[in-house]
């Protein structure tokens, strides 16, 4: 059966992928390719090479292994970073078919205190896991 994926980060692209992992990639006829800005600091130098791996070459499992890697280093820290980075590795546990771990991982975001500036600062970020559900027509479980 084939199996479409998530939509690009700018949402102008998505790819379909047949059962011998073939791919077709339908993109917004007024593409134009996402900026990928110099990080300012170490978890936005992951979180670029994270949507790379994800929307140029499509390969959602080295971008997990990378997300899991950098998750390992902090794991001890709470904050905006630890939850910017949580919120993009459930993003791809749900394209990966492991929504288990990307319920997990939200509850995890959910304990983590965030100021209000932070949240509106990041809203797209931490609500992609969510939103990727309802466009994939996935039942949050909750």
């Amino acid at each position: 059966t084939p199996r479409i994926s998530r939509r690009s980060r700018d949402g102008s692209q998505f790819r379909v992928f047949d059962p011998f992992g073939n791919m077709l990639v339908f993109f917004n006829k007024h593409y134009a390719p996402p900026l990928y800005l110099e990080a300012q600091n170490h978890t936005e130098e992951i979180l670029n090479q994270v949507w790379f791996l994800r929307d140029i070459y499509a390969n959602d499992k080295a971008a997990a292994k990378k997300l899991d890697r950098a998750l390992e280093e902090i794991k001890n820290k709470t904050g905006i970073e630890h939850a910017r980075l949580l919120a993009a590795r459930s993003e791809i546990a749900i394209a990966m078919g492991e929504l288990d771990l990307s319920f997990k991982l939200e509850d995890t975001i959910s304990q983590i205190y965030l100021p209000d500036s932070e949240l509106r600062k990041y809203d797209e970020e931490l609500r992609a896991p969510r939103q990727l559900r309802d466009w994939a027509g996935i039942d949050s479980g909750l």
